[in-house]
């Protein structure tokens, strides 16, 4: 999975940090509605890419699979954190790019 580095501690404030975490729980809550668990096809790899932001790992792929997966709602919340995030690495070209 194609993904960039980035120190979130420079980028990330506590209410970004608190959206993720809100954000994985409503992951888990529109999982559950659909019968199944977070830990469950795309709702895995959107719980996981998203618990991977707080190593400092920002996947391109997540974006487009909250888009196809989540509700419109939140798939906009994870694209702001997203953008947020790749603007922070690309203006200040700190990130080593990994396939």
């Amino acid at each position: 999975m194609e993904h960039l580095r980035f120190n979130r501690h420079e980028i990330f404030t506590q209410e970004d940090r608190t959206e993720v975490l809100d954000i994985l729980s409503e992951v888990s809550r529109e999982a559950y509605k659909q019968g199944k668990s977070r830990y469950d096809g795309n709702y895995a790899s959107i719980s996981n890419m998203l618990y991977g932001l707080f190593d400092g790992y920002l996947y391109f792929d997540l974006a487009i699979q909250s888009k196809d997966s989540l509700s419109d709602d939140l798939a906009k919340r994870v694209a702001k954190i997203w953008r947020k995030s790749y603007d922070f690495i690309t203006a200040n070209g700190e990130s080593i790019k990994t396939v």
